[in-house]
């Protein structure tokens, strides 16, 4: 596997400058969310090129992966993380509080950089992650958040 955790720091620092910069200001309110759903078309685009691609070394390469965030696992830095487990409740994510958890016992599928405030001033400070394997089920949880500084990322 290789570590893109490099490229996955360049890919957030596009996505913090280009919403806080260029798209943020033209946010209006929830009723008129253009400026967002254009955003969210350029965040797929910048991820397969500053993170699938290089990584991968073709557009063949990306065509074939089908430019899947979830190819990209994300290994926390050290034994014990601190996270925010969570499940999709009637089309909303609803996430628990801060708890610690043994990373030997869990996988991670990455899912997208997360910011619980999309309309305002953002930093991506979690990494919104799918729980693709754990050891013994806390809550029966699907999804969780983990820290952006605690993760590494593999491809």
């Amino acid at each position: 596997m290789q570590n893109v955790t490099e490229l996955m720091s360049d890919y957030r620092n596009a996505l913090v400058t280009l919403w806080n910069f260029f798209f943020r200001k033209h946010y209006v309110s929830l009723m008129s969310c253009g400026p967002l759903d254009d955003y969210e078309s350029i965040e797929r685009k910048l991820f397969a090129g500053l993170v699938l691609k290089p990584a991968l070394g073709s557009d063949g390469a990306v065509a074939r992966l089908g430019a899947e965030a979830k190819a990209v696992l994300v290994n926390p830095n050290s034994d014990n993380v601190e996270v925010m487990l969570g499940d999709l409740v009637d089309g909303y994510y609803k996430w628990s509080l801060p708890i610690s958890i043994r990373t030997d016992a869990y996988s991670f599928g990455y899912i997208e950089l997360f910011e619980f405030d999309r309309y305002g001033q953002i930093t991506l400070p979690y990494v919104k992650c799918q729980i693709i394997s754990s050891g013994k089920s806390v809550e029966s949880a699907s999804f969780a958040l983990l820290k952006y500084e605690d993760c590494q990322f593999f491809l």
